[in-house]
This record gives structure tokens, sequence and C-alpha cells, in this order.
């Protein structure tokens, strides 16, 4: 058998930003999601509203990374996978802080959960001048 994939409801809601780089960033979360559920395992995706955000939810049901760089996930070349070269989560965190928003992880009752938290007004980075 193989991985199982619960989609959250519909939102409707429209994220501005650059296409190529969250898609990146999100089935990146997905495939280590997937990696780490292993067979059998669930996978849950979903997108919540606030006011000001937007949270995009990946979350397996798989064993949470291991102990020792569980407070460095985010950081180049840090991976629990002995084939993983452990860019996947740094550049999920640097696309997450070029649209404005953030990249944070949690165990929540058996359950990884990374969430990819933008704000609903697009991100416009400031402009510097050059001398």
């Amino acid at each position: 058998m193989g991985v199982g994939v619960e989609l959250g409801p519909a939102t409707g809601l429209t994220i501005v930003g650059r296409r190529d780089a969250l898609r990146a960033a999100l089935v990146n979360l997905a495939l280590n999601a997937i990696d780490a559920a292993g067979p059998d395992g669930r996978l849950r995706l979903g997108a919540t509203t606030t006011a000001a955000a937007v949270a995009l939810t990946v979350e397996d049901d798989g064993p949470g990374p291991p102990e020792a760089i569980r407070d460095s996930l985010h950081e180049p070349f840090v991976t629990g996978k002995p084939e993983g070269i452990g860019l996947g989560l740094a550049v999920a965190k640097a696309v997450a802080e070029a649209h404005g928003g953030t990249l944070s992880w949690s165990r929540v009752a058996d359950w990884t959960r990374f969430v990819i938290t933008l704000p609903l007004e697009p991100h416009i980075p400031p402009v510097t001048q050059s001398a």
C-alpha cells in the first residue's frame, strides 16, 4: 500500500508570489512528509487564513525528525536522511521569508507539522539605492 493523502477543504484564496518558488517549497515539504510517513503512512495538506495571513500546512504521521537535529532543521546541510543533502528545508524557509513569511514546524498529537505562513498582502522587498 502507499501513503494516504488527506486534503483540507478548498479555501478559494489566492496567494500573490513567485509561483515556481512557492510550488518548489510546498513540493519539497510534501515529498519529505511522504518519506517520513513511510509505507501505509498518512499525509495531510491544508490551508487556513486569518485576517492577515495564510498558513499552508503539510503534516505526516511519521516519527518526526531525529531529536539531535530538531533545533537546526532549517539550516543548510542538516538532514536526518542517509541520502539527503539537507537543502530542502533551508530553501523552503528562504522562499517563505522572501515572501515576507515564515516556515515553522512542530509535533502535534503524533503528527509532524510544517507550516509556511505568508502575509495576505503581497510582500514587496525594499528598494535599495545605489550610490
